[in-house]
């Protein structure tokens, strides 16, 4: 990875073995200064609408939620699939592809997570792993400022 970040990866829970049943895929960016960069976060806006219109034709796509932090520069999305292969599918899609590594190495995004989760019929919370990406510990937000957080 360019720009010297790492990525860290987020282990499955032990129920993640079983879970045939809907997946929901919480993540976010993070930016760094985007008004000294508007040609990045040009690029980012064109990509991301690209990758969200691939997104909407995608079987076993089920629902999308988008919301910012203004005050921490976080972009973030919750993106609901019918089944957790359905959402391993979509890694694969070239829009999707393009905008995972252009993230990456941009000096706009200063850092991301990814994570898969379900949630079984008693309402308690599966986690099917997943990661972030950061070049410090420093550049990744709380937790505590992102929907479903428990």
């Amino acid at each position: 990875m360019s720009g010297g970040k790492r990525m860290t990866r987020i282990p499955p829970g032990p129920e993640s073995a079983s879970w045939t049943g809907p997946v929901l895929i919480r993540g976010w960016l993070r930016l760094r200064q985007p008004w000294r960069r508007p040609l990045a976060a040009l690029t980012l806006a064109l990509k991301w609408r690209r990758v969200r219109r691939d997104l909407a034709r995608a079987a076993g796509f089920a629902s999308f939620e988008y919301w910012q932090r203004l005050d921490t520069l976080v972009l973030g999305m919750h993106i609901g699939w019918e089944t957790y292969d359905d959402s391993a599918r979509f890694a694969d899609v070239p829009s999707h592809v393009d905008i995972a590594r252009w993230a990456t190495a941009s000096h706009l995004v200063r850092a991301m997570k990814l994570e898969t989760i379900a949630l079984s019929i008693d309402g308690r919370l599966i986690r099917l792993g997943g990661f972030h990406i950061s070049e410090r510990e420093s550049d990744l937000p709380c937790d505590s400022l992102f929907p479903l957080h428990q």
